[in-house]
């Protein structure tokens, strides 16, 4: 059998792939918004380029630290934790009016986006040979349903009058 909290870490990884590609639909529009760019400007996909990687490369460098934390700390504080700070990191990345701010923050995103990381461990420790197999294959489905439902949600968030019902 599948332990009960196996969902719940399922469905943080999936806010957590989510979050990710939220603000790519809506990304070239805040480069130019922010940078005063107008749309065939040749620098805007190398600023967009920056915003996409600055998360990744958050990740990239903070991801090693989060297992050996979870290890000291306990897997739920951790992931806890990063949901926590990812999502204020998000937030007030809605929030920026600024080109510089907004790449310091999808970086600090990318930083404390330990979840995927710490949720991995987790499922790790409360499967079993009987199960692994399918939890395991789950985290697949949680993350490509994620970047799947990301892009399309900030595609909405993008452009809120596609959310109003015709009359």
């Amino acid at each position: 059998p599948v332990p009960p909290s196996v969902p719940v870490v399922l469905a943080v990884i999936f806010c957590d792939a989510s979050s990710q590609f939220l603000v790519f639909p809506f990304i070239p529009f805040l480069v130019r918004a922010q940078l005063s760019l107008p749309a065939d400007h040749p620098h805007v996909p190398v600023y967009c380029g920056f915003l996409a990687a600055a998360y990744l490369f958050g990740q990239f460098i903070c991801s090693p630290f989060y297992g050996g934390l979870s290890d000291r700390l306990g897997r739920r504080p951790v992931i806890l934790g990063c949901v926590l700070a990812s999502s204020c990191f998000l937030l007030a990345f809605g929030f920026s009016s600024s080109y510089v701010l907004s790449l310091c923050l999808r970086l600090l995103q990318g930083a404390s986006a330990g979840a995927l990381t710490v949720g991995k461990l987790y499922l790790a420790d409360v499967t079993d040979p009987t199960n692994e197999g399918r939890v395991f294959s789950l985290i697949g489905i949680a993350i490509g349903s994620g970047c799947i439902v990301g892009p399309a949600l900030g595609g909405l968030l993008a452009d809120p009058s596609l959310l109003a019902v015709p009359r």
